[in-house]
């Protein structure tokens, strides 16, 4: 395939407005981190929520979370029924259920964890890029 403005001279636009903010969401996530495995977790993963919970133009972070929330809690009512299957009449004995919420609870932090992070990704808000723009030549109408 042979791109057009191969040859032109051309523009770097980075992402130089974010790099702030950035700062702000990778503290957020090494938190988040450096407590994973721990019963902080939550908390953290709640504070990078609060972090990136916001509608501007070109992010509608706060409906994709609510999205993402929404999805979680379908996930969580199917792995429910799924394990009532599995144990029987079992599932409702204290210990079975006491250790059953445990893993709920860790399972839920864990995926909303990566859904996040995976949310950050396809925004751009991860990693800085650099983007290429080409410059056309303008012909000069002094001829």
């Amino acid at each position: 395939m042979i791109d057009e403005n191969e040859g032109l001279p051309f523009i770097r636009r980075t992402t130089e407005d974010k790099l702030t903010y950035k700062n702000i969401i990778a503290d957020a996530i090494n938190w988040c981190r450096k407590t994973m495995g721990t019963l902080q977790f939550r908390y953290a993963v709640q504070g990078l929520e609060r972090v990136i919970k916001f509608d501007v133009p070109g992010y509608n972070m706060k409906k994709e979370l609510n999205e993402l929330e929404t999805q979680l809690k379908k996930q969580q009512k199917q792995l429910i029924e799924e394990k009532k299957q599995e144990y029987g009449n079992r599932f409702f004995k204290r210990s079975v259920q006491a250790k059953f919420r445990i893993d709920m609870i860790e399972w839920y932090w864990n995926t909303y964890f990566e859904m996040i992070i995976q949310l950050l990704a396809n925004h751009n808000l991860l990693f800085d890029t650099e983007k290429r723009i080409p410059i056309k030549k303008i012909r000069d109408t002094d001829e």
